[in-house]
């Protein structure tokens, strides 16, 4: 081991031991950050600044925090242990930000609700399907069949190709929510905007797999 890593161990040692100091010493905010992708955070919020947020995140595998500034353009709100609501969004007709309060609110409870409850199982059963059918009509010659000749350029573009066709439909019936929920229209595009990412991953994600397959057979 040499010198500079030695410093570098004794650098990171210290740090450890200042963060558990500051954690004895200094009165951190325990807060709940509900971000604008839907997420939320556990968060020991040290500064409430201008332009972001300075504190320890929670590492959601173990009780380890780690130090985290998050910019206030990425964070809704935050809550404290009494519930109490402090606003980073501000509606914003000038700049596109239509969405009252409540109405952001209940837009980022059914994102939520999307990104961990919803399964892409029929678009990644399309994409696979799609990747398949392309994959071998791609390698089909006339009087020879299938798997006949090399793969082309055109299984390259395959996935993304899926990620295109392959739409996701806005059906408010199918959306699995109550009655309640399914009246409040932010809930829904909320919902909606986290299930056709989802879609869109799916889908390349299988179509990707299917074309795997078929260039490993063909090049066998």
């Amino acid at each position: 081991m040499n010198i500079i890593n030695i410093l570098s161990f004794l650098i990171i040692i210290c740090f450890n031991f200042n963060v558990n100091a500051q954690f004895e010493k200094e009165q951190y905010q325990d807060v709940v950050l509900h971000l604008l992708s839907g997420d939320t955070v556990l968060y020991k919020l040290s500064e409430n600044n201008t332009s972001h947020l300075t504190g320890f995140k929670k590492n959601n595998n173990n009780d380890f925090w780690k130090f985290k500034i998050f910019s206030k353009e990425d964070v809704a709100f935050y809550t404290d242990s009494s519930q109490k609501k402090s606003w980073m969004y501000k509606p914003d007709f000038k700049n596109g930000k239509f969405l009252n309060y409540l109405e952001m609110e209940s837009y980022l409870s059914g994102k939520k609700e999307a990104k961990y409850n919803y399964k892409p199982t029929k678009h990644l059963c399309s994409g696979v399907a799609f990747g398949l059918f392309v994959g071998l009509l791609d390698t089909y010659q006339k009087d020879k069949g299938l798997l006949s000749k090399k793969n082309t350029t055109l299984l390259i573009a395959t996935p993304l190709l899926s990620s295109i066709v392959l739409i996701t439909k806005r059906n408010r019936k199918k959306i699995d929510m109550s009655e309640e929920q399914n009246q409040n229209i932010q809930f829904e595009d909320g919902f909606f905007s986290s299930k056709k990412s989802k879609n869109h991953v799916a889908s390349f994600a299988g179509s990707l797999l299917a074309v795997i397959s078929i260039f490993a057979i063909n090049n066998n």
